[in-house]
């Protein structure tokens, strides 16, 4: 099966303070049609840019090498010049919906739910389709929602109704960029739940961007994990859960609580987190590594074909029965 979204060696450089900053590094990524891709990291590991580089959500003066692609299209126009290209993209790029991380920021404050839903059709067969999403989406009494602000829905609803806006275009892939962020735990799951089971529903694809690795492989089909703007380990949830391969990954793993474990201090990734512009040459997670020797920090590895995913570690097959943290303490 063809992939629907298509990420090839993708390098996203943004301007900070006036000079080019490499914020995503060879990216190569691919989501299938009805497939859900959980991607995973420490914040400024590039999840949130991967997303906003499929939508074009980037700030001006990006720089976007490599192939995006989204159902064959280039989203960047390059494969079709002046307003073909960019007349494909657009189309392309109305099939994709995003559901951003806080739903009360991304809506006017001044307009009702019902005009925010129907802004760009605003006919009576707009009006009854809106009201029905709303309605799916399971917000109770619909109609008087439709009438509301945003000041009078909780984040839960308002999320819900995000949720609505992007289902109303009946997208091909839906792009969710830590959607559960500012909710509470119920709601959280409220909102997981209502995702997977419209992603089934409509066969729609979907990245869920989250910082809970637990949470995304609990519905996710694969899971991808990102570090200092490049992509890490990618592979089946389950097995990237039971046999983790990268050193970053087994790290994430191990400093999850175990609720069986009594332990005075939970398991840490020594460190701190680097942004793609503060990678060192080389291994980007070298300076954390407890594995890494002085080729990890010379050269930057590839992406290799590991069991049922992707994995850019060199030194997997003199660490690959090393025991994670977590199982140290067991």
């Amino acid at each position: 099966m063809n992939p629907l979204l298509h990420l090839d060696g993708v390098s996203v450089s943004i301007p900070i303070d006036g000079a080019p900053r490499p914020v995503i590094t060879d990216l190569t990524l691919t989501v299938a049609p009805g497939e859900a891709l959980g991607v995973v990291g420490e914040s400024g590991s590039g999840k949130s840019m991967t997303a906003r580089t499929v939508m074009g959500l980037l700030p001006h003066g990006h720089t976007v090498t490599g192939d995006v692609r989204f159902d064959g299209t280039d989203l960047y126009g390059r494969s079709a010049q002046g307003r073909v290209g960019l007349a494909a993209t657009t189309v392309a790029r109305r099939r994709i919906g995003m559901v951003f991380q806080d739903a009360r920021a991304h809506l006017d404050p001044r307009q009702r739910i019902g005009d925010f839903l129907t802004e760009i059709d605003r006919t009576t067969a707009s009006h009854k389709a809106a009201v029905e999403m709303l309605d799916r989406v399971g917000i109770e009494d619909p109609p008087r929602r439709m009438r509301q602000y945003p000041h009078e829905m909780s984040g839960g609803m308002l999320q819900r109704v995000m949720i609505a806006s992007v289902l109303l275009a009946r997208p091909g892939l839906i792009l969710a960029d830590e959607p559960t962020t500012a909710l509470d735990v119920t709601t959280q799951s409220e909102v997981v739940s209502l995702l997977d089971e419209l992603r089934r529903e409509e066969g729609t694809a979907l990245v869920f961007i989250t910082h809970d690795l637990d949470l995304a492989a609990t519905f996710c089909d694969r899971v991808a994990v990102m570090y200092a703007g490049c992509l890490q380990e990618v592979r089946r949830a389950e097995s990237l859960v039971r046999t983790p391969l990268h050193p970053y990954t087994r790290g994430l793993l191990a400093a999850r609580p175990a609720p069986d474990v009594r332990a005075a201090r939970l398991p840490v990734v020594p460190g701190r987190p680097l942004s793609a512009f503060e990678a060192p040459p080389g291994c980007a997670f070298a300076t954390r590594c407890a594995h890494a020797v002085d080729t990890c920090r010379q050269s930057r590895p590839a992406l290799a074909v590991r069991q049922d995913g992707l994995v850019r570690c060199d030194r997997l097959a003199d660490i690959s029965t090393a025991p994670t943290s977590r199982q140290v303490t067991r």
